[in-house]
């Protein structure tokens, strides 16, 4: 959890200066790891966090995985809602590889599902591939959860996620990992 609160107090704060200065905010997704997701102490932190920065919370989404929801569902859980409570968006990352259970949807509040990248970039060499990047994409879409698919690297894959109807992707094809002050604009 010490990594998380230094990466969130971080980009609170960077965020916080940049918006004084009139930047426009970008979204911004936050890994957390599963010791910060089930601590009550990290959920406090993030809160107090907030309060002291006064971050557009509508622009932060935290990613937690969903093998690491699943294990702890009912704090994972409390941890969604009382974030979710100010603001906060969620994303449940590498959904498929873990418990992958499309029960955990309905019992974990997010706002998107991010398929998991094994699945997207094999869809056209393996057709339970593609039929699993459907069935998940039919699934999220009936739940009204936002649909993001991970590794996108061939625009033949882009063209294929539309067809299905997934909403959003991302991958090397839009661009690479970069420092965060690279992502504002002034």
């Amino acid at each position: 959890t010490r990594i998380d609160q230094w990466v969130c107090e971080k980009i609170f704060k960077d965020i916080s200066e940049r918006a004084g200065n009139g930047a426009k905010i970008p979204n911004i997704s936050i890994n957390l790891s599963g010791h910060s997701i089930v601590s009550v102490v990290f959920e406090k932190f993030l809160l107090d966090l907030t309060e002291k920065y006064q971050v557009p919370t509508n622009c932060i989404c935290f990613e937690i995985t969903e093998s690491v929801a699943v294990k702890s569902i009912s704090r994972a859980q409390k941890f969604i809602h009382n974030l979710k409570a100010v603001g906060y968006k969620f994303s449940l990352d590498d959904f498929g590889v873990g418990y992958c259970s499309f029960n955990y949807l309905n019992q974990l509040d997010v706002d998107h599902v991010k398929i998991d990248g094994s699945f997207v970039s094999a869809m056209f060499d393996d057709a339970t591939q593609f039929a699993t990047v459907q069935a998940i994409t039919a699934v999220a879409r009936t739940m009204n959860i936002i649909t993001i698919a991970e590794f996108v690297e061939k625009p033949e894959i882009i063209k294929a996620l539309k067809v299905i109807g997934v909403d959003c992707a991302q991958g090397y094809i839009f661009g690479k990992p970069s420092p965060i002050k690279d992502i504002y604009k002034f």
